[in-house]
């Protein structure tokens, strides 16, 4: 199980570029979106002035990476919920 969770985060090598957005960082950018009602991604990359730091492209496969980067560990965690789950439940 702890490869599962490993291979979720590969390691970043030491030869390539650094993130721009680092993995940590983009988990609060997605739900960003969701809670402010806005219609785009673009609006929310204007909005927190990311133009700076990386680009819009960058922008958009973080928030989509962390997508299925959580969408992978609830099925996870829902299968193991499900082994260990009571019987009368």
């Amino acid at each position: 199980m702890l490869h599962t969770f490993t291979s979720l985060f590969p390691p970043v090598k030491k030869e390539d570029r650094p993130l721009s957005i680092q993995p940590q960082d983009a988990p609060a950018y997605a739900p960003h979106k969701q809670r402010s009602m806005r219609a785009t991604k673009k609006s929310v990359y204007d909005d927190l002035g990311l133009h700076t730091v990386c680009s819009y492209k960058t922008f958009v496969e973080s928030i989509n990476h962390i997508g299925l980067v959580a969408l992978k560990l609830l099925f996870i965690l829902m299968c193991v919920g499900r082994k260990h789950s009571h019987l009368l439940k």
